[in-house]
């Protein structure tokens, strides 16, 4: 959770860690671009909206490279709705 500096609103970040794996990749990008396609659609309110992706230049220890997904903040988890 973080407070977006130019809104004052309450956002998440999620980390992911993209293995160095071409499978991998292309299971993200495709998630994303859904999330992304989901996140433009006006009348959507069932999915959380995407608001930016930061993907810093450097990799890990291990190779792998980092994405930040920066999302409205829900404050229940899918165990809790369940």
């Amino acid at each position: 959770m973080a407070k977006q500096r130019s809104t004052g609103r309450i956002v998440a970040i999620k980390l992911c860690l993209l293995e160095n794996n071409i499978l991998v990749y292309q299971k993200a990008i495709r998630e994303i671009s859904i999330l992304r396609q989901l996140s433009q659609m006006e009348e959507n309110s069932h999915t959380i909206k995407l608001i930016d992706i930061i993907a810093p230049r450097q990799l890990t220890e291990r190779g792998e490279r980092l994405l930040f997904l920066i999302t409205d903040y829900v404050p229940l988890s899918i165990h809790t709705l369940l």
